[in-house]
C-alpha cells in the first residue's frame, strides 16, 4: 500500500510541476511586450517602396532609350547595346556549362566538315523537303540525321 501511494505521490508530482511550467511560460508570454504590428508594417512598406523606386529608376531610363531617341539609328544603336550585353552573358553561361559536358550549339558536329556549304546547298530554291534536299546535296556521308545536325545549330542564330 505504501508503494501505491509513493507511486501516486510521484506521478502527481511531475503532474502539478508541468503545470507549473506551463503557467509560468503562459504568465511569462503574457507578460513580454507585444511587437507593434504598424512597426513591421512601416518596414515592410518602407522595403516595398525602394524596391518600387529602383524599378520605376530603370522604367524611365528605357523610356527615355526607347521614346527619347531622335532617331531609328540611335533606337538601333540602343538595340545593339543591349545584344551586345546578353552576347556576353549567354557566351559566360556556356563557357561555364563546358564545364560539365555541354556543347555548344555553334561548334561544328563532327560529321559535317562544312556547315555553312551545307546551309547554303539545303537552301537553295527548288528543293523539297529536308529529307530529299540532304539526300541531294552531294555531301559525304550526306543523310537527313547528319544535314540535320550540322543545320541545326545554325538555325539558333
Amino acid at each position: 500500500m505504501d508503494a501505491s501511494i509513493s507511486a501516486l505521490c510521484g506521478s502527481l508530482s511531475e503532474v502539478l510541476t508541468h503545470a507549473d511550467d506551463s503557467s509560468r511560460a503562459l504568465s511569462d508570454a503574457l507578460s513580454r511586450r507585444a511587437i507593434p504590428l504598424e512597426s513591421a508594417t512601416n518596414a515592410f512598406l518602407q522595403g516595398l517602396d525602394r524596391r518600387v523606386e529602383a524599378a520605376g529608376a530603370d522604367l524611365a531610363r528605357l523610356e527615355s532609350m526607347a521614346f527619347g531617341t531622335v532617331s531609328v539609328e540611335e533606337l538601333l544603336g540602343h538595340f545593339r547595346e543591349v545584344h551586345n550585353i546578353v552576347s556576353r552573358h549567354a557566351d559566360a553561361i556556356e563557357s561555364r556549362l563546358v564545364f560539365f559536358g555541354y556543347v555548344a550549339p555553334g561548334e561544328s558536329h563532327p560529321a559535317c566538315t562544312h556547315p555553312l556549304q551545307t546551309w547554303g546547298t539545303l537552301m537553295s530554291p527548288g528543293m523539297g523537303s529536308w529529307e530529299g534536299q540532304a539526300r541531294s546535296s552531294g555531301l559525304p556521308g550526306s543523310t537527313s540525321t547528319t544535314t540535320m545536325n550540322c543545320i541545326l545549330p545554325l538555325l539558333r542564330y
